[in-house]
């Protein structure tokens, strides 16, 4: 396998906004971001990904399956972090786990309880309870348990991090959304000079 994911003509029809034709690679051992203006169908593209919305048209393969056809042997090599909570406000925490873990083979159900003592999340807390930062430690840490089946050295290397330095994941995250905005300020003033000339 060269490509770790392959959009091929994807599309998407809604009432006020169509997405037509997204075609695109990502090879293995590179990374790869979606930058562009709000609006312009980066969120629907993910999701199409994800297969969290149905598509008008085209396919995409994660790993060479089909998100569709195979989609839970997909999910069960993907981490997403979106910048929203997606649980159910009314789960408690280890519904959350639960809706979670099913797509893991190798999950590990004794790590994540050692993760919530040492956050200080209580398992019983609905979602809607736990403030948005508390929210946002219960989402990176789920990612990182998908990690650590994977592979276990970033996997450990990623919660020594959110452990010893909250300053530093602060600052990288800060720094990663200041990039993202600038290169999309960048672009769009491309954009508009473009329709300009």
């Amino acid at each position: 396998m060269t490509n770790y994911l392959e959009v091929t003509n994807l599309s998407k029809s809604f009432d006020s906004f169509q997405l037509h034709n997204i075609s695109f690679t990502l090879p293995k051992g590179y990374i790869m971001g979606l930058i562009g203006p709000n609006g312009s169908g980066k969120t629907t593209t993910i999701k199409l990904i994800l297969n969290m919305l149905g598509r008008t048209g085209g396919t995409v393969k994660v790993m060479g399956l089909d998100n569709i056809t195979e989609e839970q042997k997909v999910k069960s090599e993907l981490g997403v972090v979106f910048d929203t909570n997606y649980f159910s406000d009314d789960w408690k925490v280890l519904q959350v786990e639960k809706s979670i873990s099913v797509f893991y083979p190798n999950w590990n159900r004794q790590k994540f309880a050692d993760m919530l003592r040492k956050f200080h999340i209580a398992p019983t807390k609905k979602v809607k309870e736990l403030s948005k930062g508390m929210q946002m430690k219960l989402v990176g840490f789920l990612v990182t348990l998908l990690l650590l089946s994977k592979m276990p050295a970033i996997g450990n290397s990623i919660i020594l991090v959110i452990e010893s330095s909250p300053i530093l994941l602060v600052f990288l995250a800060v720094f990663a959304i200041v990039v993202m905005y600038a290169v999309s300020i960048i672009l769009s003033i491309r954009i508009m000079k473009k329709k300009e000339m």
